[in-house]
């Protein structure tokens, strides 16, 4: 009987996080502005429902269906 058995924790060497903190910190930013943006917003449900249309969208294009915006509205 065979099983795959993975190395023992923590890694050697060990996983270098130093680089991915400036990221981390910029993606944090980039969600307070979106958090403080919200708040002027009247509907945001409605704009949440926006960008998930789009998104299903460019996934349709990427797929090959051929859409449009105006078609999912």
């Amino acid at each position: 009987m065979r099983a795959f058995i993975p190395p023992r924790l923590p890694p050697n060497p060990p996983v270098e996080l130093a680089g991915l903190y400036q990221h981390l910190d910029r993606a944090n930013q980039a969600l307070g502005r979106l958090d403080g943006l919200t708040t002027l917003l009247p509907d945001t449900k409605f704009f949440l429902y926006l960008y998930i249309q789009k998104e299903a969208l460019l996934s349709s294009q990427i797929e090959g269906t051929q859409s449009s915006f105006s078609d999912l509205l």
